[in-house]
């Protein structure tokens, strides 16, 4: 009776843990269905991933923590070196524009009036600003962009504990996707392109103001523009970075993380999802049948005693 009991307990909690996952289609004996069917998951697969979507935005992926991760220190250093080099292929196009006579001759100008000098920046700095928002745009929009935003992501969900573990283990792929298109889209609009163009257009117009009339008479400068690219870079990187932080709200309301998670949810066929939660709950299913077994063991021993 105990081996008997130990096995129908197991398999009890062998059907029940079966019927969660399957059938992930109603069953019928001729119009009428059969009751517990579809299986718990499948039958509540839309109502899974309105809850999911839900918790996702709220708790896991919040605003505030890409908010949190875009203001970290090692996204003003990547971005820093980035404005670095494309600071330089901005300058090398320059020259290649005035060698050809095609743009302003301010790397040859001979002119110690700052004046001067600043009004010929206001002529090349839609030009440079272009460069920048080209550049960024491109590494935004590269597979090396995406994998970072895919780390960032799965950072993020990883940090808040279980269900964050759950959900960046099944979705962290899909949310990624969709937060880079997002911040791609923004970077390629004109409201992305027009931050940019600020942001290179008033570091070099304080650049030079706070340099007084030295900056102008600095033939080096002047010829390269390279040392003032080297002094402004740790200071237009923290000015990029806050324009991408005050970004965050309209690029969030673009992503809309509920909405993709139940869209994703959807998306994902039964046999993936019953796969992934098996993997993730191995140990507490294996418990479950343990436990089933033993109870049915116990209920043996009790009938065997009181039989005697």
């Amino acid at each position: 009776l105990t081996a008997v009991g130990a096995f129908i307990g197991w398999a009890t909690s062998a059907a029940a843990v079966w019927l969660i996952f399957r059938p992930h289609e109603p069953l019928y004996v001729g119009r009428v269905r059969v009751p517990l069917t579809p299986g718990v998951l499948p039958r509540h697969r839309e109502e899974l991933g309105r809850a999911l979507g839900e918790l996702v935005e709220g708790t896991l992926l919040p605003e505030r923590a890409i908010v949190a991760r875009l203001e970290e220190e090692d996204v003003r250093r990547l971005l820093q070196l980035f404005l670095l080099r494309t600071g330089r292929r901005a300058i090398a196009h320059l020259r290649a524009r005035e060698d050809s006579a095609a743009g302003p001759p301010f790397f040859a100008s001979a002119s110690e009036s700052r004046g001067e000098i600043l009004r010929l920046w206001e002529d090349l700095a839609p030009d440079v600003a272009f460069h920048v928002w080209q550049g960024l745009l491109r590494r935004a929009s590269s597979a090396e962009g995406y994998a970072l935003v895919a780390e960032w992501t799965g950072r993020v969900l990883e940090e808040q504990g279980f269900l964050g573990r759950t959900v960046a283990r099944t979705l962290r792929e899909p949310i990624a996707r969709s937060l880079h298109r997002a911040f791609v889209r923004y970077l390629a609009s004109q409201g992305g392109r027009d931050v940019v163009a600020q942001v290179v257009r008033q570091v070099v117009q304080d650049a030079f103001a706070e340099g007084g009339e030295a900056w102008s008479r600095d033939p080096v400068l002047r010829r390269t523009l390279l040392r003032l690219l080297r002094r402004e870079a740790p200071r237009l990187a923290a000015l990029l970075q806050s324009a991408l932080v005050r970004a965050v709200p309209e690029v969030y309301r673009a992503l809309r993380p509920a909405e993709l998670v139940e869209r994703e949810v959807a998306k994902i066929p039964m046999t993936l999802v019953e796969e992934a939660v098996r993997r993730i709950a191995h140990r507490e299913i294996r418990a479950i049948l343990v436990l089933g077994a033993v109870l049915g063991a116990g209920i043996g021993v009790l009938q065997l005693f009181f039989l005697r």
